[in-house]
């Protein structure tokens, strides 16, 4: 989180306007006990925990506050309905992209958005694992980019945990065909970019990726699409509700995907079955069955995406691992 004294005037500006707000709506009998509520809140926040944002919920009765390992933009709402929806339609959208380029010598990383392409990995064959670079060799074997491609994905992989963003492979098509004969993150790949003699450094290769800059909320989207149905074809995705909630108890799962038209649309149910295990009323803050997922998903730092429109095929809900290794959700 930011500094204490920036979210201490963040929190009291937000105080102020949430109180501006039910002032226009209620009687002053009914706004003071969730004021009340919120003022407690807020004065017992914790500081010191590393997390990325807050989201506090109060009602006249009961109140909440989640400590979040995803950004959020700041945003008030009062004297009406909401709940967990709500909050993750309010997540900070990066609208960026990972590219890898490939060269025959040589493969660099790139952190790309609107404005920029920022390199932010870069190796040479020639410094690469299982390149014997005291042999003189005329030429580059099958076998040198084999590996170079092979290296090129496993760091691929690493860097998509801390740039989580749908990649665009770019090279000459004997190279992305050499790697995609390698690599094991296929279903991060949003498409390829060949190599034209124009592009040549950073700001004519960011030209080339404005197709799918501009269009980057449809390419998100089918990010998504394709992490599921990878996971589905290796059968460690988990679906439907009833099959999901367990494990996010146990803190288990990597990302939850939810339907768009189900958590923001009517399709609510109302008589949510409450598992036994469950010692607790469901919170005002949660509509449906959906909601409560996301719940155990945030309380767990398991992160939460929205696909619009249904996922019938998965029953609405679908949750993917942490990673390749974990076969057994």
């Amino acid at each position: 989180m930011r500094g204490k004294s920036m979210i201490e005037h963040q929190l009291s500006c937000a105080m102020h306007k949430t109180e501006r707000i039910l002032a226009d709506l209620y009687p002053v009998t009914m706004i003071i006990p969730v004021m009340s509520r919120l003022q407690h809140l807020v004065s017992s926040i914790n500081y010191s925990c590393f997390k990325k944002s807050i989201a506090l919920f109060v009602s006249a009765v009961t109140e909440k506050v989640f400590y979040l390992d995803i950004e959020l933009e700041e945003k008030v709402i009062a004297g009406r309905p909401f709940s967990l929806g709500n909050l993750i339609a309010n997540k900070k959208q990066q609208e960026k992209l990972l590219v890898l380029w490939l060269q025959e010598d040589r493969f660099d990383v790139y952190e790309a958005d609107n404005e920029r392409c920022l390199c932010v990995d870069s190796n040479l064959l020639m410094h690469s694992p299982g390149f014997d670079k005291d042999i003189k060799k005329e030429r580059i074997t099958a076998a040198d980019l084999y590996r170079f491609m092979m290296y090129a994905d496993s760091m691929l992989s690493m860097l998509l945990t801390t740039y989580p963003f749908p990649v665009i492979v770019a090279g000459e098509d004997y190279l992305v065909d050499y790697f995609w004969s390698t690599t094991v993150n296929e279903m991060h790949i949003a498409g390829f970019l060949p190599s034209k003699e124009s592009m040549t450094n950073e700001t004519e290769l960011l030209t080339h990726l404005q197709p799918w800059i501009t269009d980057w909320q449809q390419v998100k989207v089918q990010s998504l699409l394709q992490q599921v149905e990878q996971a589905r074809k290796k059968e460690n995705a988990v679906w439907g509700c009833c099959n999901i909630v367990p494990l996010l108890r146990q803190g288990i799962g990597g990302l939850l995907i939810v339907s768009g038209t189900v958590l923001y649309g009517r399709k609510y149910t109302d008589n949510f079955i409450i598992p036994q295990h469950w010692n607790m009323p469901v919170p005002f803050y949660c509509f449906n069955d959906t909601d409560n997922a996301i719940e155990l998903a945030l309380m767990n730092d398991i992160d939460v995406e929205v696909i619009p429109g249904f996922l019938d095929t998965f029953n609405d809900m679908v949750l993917l691992p942490v990673s390749e290794n974990i076969n057994n959700l």
